[in-house]
């Protein structure tokens, strides 16, 4: 497959991620991508976003994870526990049923 076929595909399919209902599951880059899904998870958790949107090693490094792999690592996301990972989970559910 040619390298301009391989990067088409990959661009739809990042866009269709992008469209995907958010869940606390998604990836938090592809959570990014969503304008609606950005704001909820920026009004909890700024300092991630403000780290994943300027440090490319952050984003690297935690991009991939999900939210509720991130809740589970106090070390990553500090203040991050179960019971932010429920609001968000309500508050993207929400969102998603818009």
């Amino acid at each position: 497959m040619s390298l301009s076929l391989q990067t088409f595909l990959s661009s739809v399919a990042e866009d269709a991620s992008a469209t995907v209902a958010p869940t606390i599951n998604t990836p938090i880059l592809t959570l990014l991508k969503n304008p609606v899904a950005r704001a909820i998870v920026e009004k909890h958790l700024p300092n991630l976003v403000r780290a994943l949107d300027e440090d490319y090693d952050a984003a690297d490094f935690l991009g991939a994870s999900s939210l509720k792999e991130l809740s589970i690592d106090d070390d990553h996301v500090i203040g991050f526990d179960e019971g932010l990972l429920l609001i968000l989970k309500r508050e993207l559910k929400s969102a998603a049923a818009s």
